[in-house]
C-alpha cells in the first residue's frame, strides 16, 4: 500500500481508536433483565451468584445526594438498626454504573454497614430527630469510597443496587428538610 493510501485511512484508525471499548450486555443466567456493564465503568463483573446477584470487584468514590431513613417498621421509638443510607449517585457516574437494561433510571445504591457510617453522616442531634419522628430523614450531598458493588432485582425485577463502605471522602453536605414524618402507608 503507498503511502498516500496509508495516509487516507490514518483518520479512519483515529476513529476507531477513539471509540474504545463497548458496553458489554450479559443475559441473566435466571431470565429477566440483561446486565448492562457501560465502558468505562469503575468496577469489574465478578459473576452471578447463587440467587443471581451480580458481583463486581473494585474500588470508586461514591459521590451524589444521599439519604438517610427508615423504610420499614417506622414508628416513633425506631433504632438505629431501622435505618438506611443509600445514595442516588451524581449523573456522570451514573451513566458508568452497571445497571438492569431499561432499569438504570434513578439508581439508588445502598450503603452499608450502617455501623460504619456512625457519626459520619450526619450530626447527633438530626439523627436523634429521625429515631423520635420528629423527621423525616436527613438529606444531603457526600462523597464516599466503597466497593463490593451489587446488583440485584426482586421477584417483580425491582432493581436493587448495594456497596460496602470504606471510608468517607468528602464530609456531607446537609441539605433542608422540609418534609413531614410519614409512620406507616399513605
Amino acid at each position: 500500500m503507498s503511502f498516500v493510501a496509508r495516509l487516507a485511512f490514518l483518520p479512519l484508525l483515529v476513529v476507531l481508536g477513539a471509540a474504545g471499548p463497548s458496553e458489554r450486555v450479559l443475559k441473566h443466567p435466571g431470565g429477566g433483565p440483561a446486565l448492562v456493564v457501560p465502558a468505562g465503568s469503575p468496577v469489574h463483573f465478578k459473576g452471578f451468584d447463587e440467587d443471581g446477584g451480580a458481583r463486581f470487584s473494585g474500588r470508586f468514590v461514591l459521590r451524589g445526594t444521599f439519604v438517610y431513613h427508615c423504610e420499614v417498621e417506622c414508628e416513633p421509638g425506631i433504632k438505629v438498626a431501622d435505618l438506611s443510607f443509600g445514595i442516588m449517585p451524581d449523573t456522570e457516574l451514573a451513566k458508568r454504573l452497571p445497571h438492569w437494561e431499561d432499569r438504570g433510571d434513578g439508581l439508588i445504591i445502598d450503603v452499608s454497614p450502617i455501623e460504619a457510617l456512625r457519626g459520619k453522616i450526619a450530626p447527633r442531634k438530626q439523627i436523634d430527630e429521625l429515631l423520635a419522628g420528629k423527621r423525616a430523614d436527613i438529606r444531603g450531598h457526600i462523597s464516599v469510597v466503597v466497593d463490593d458493588y451489587s446488583a440485584g432485582y426482586g421477584c417483580d425485577y425491582s432493581p436493587y443496587y448495594s456497596a460496602r463502605f470504606i471510608s468517607v471522602v468528602e464530609p456531607p453536605q446537609m441539605a433542608q428538610n422540609e418534609a413531614e414524618p410519614n409512620f406507616g402507608c399513605a
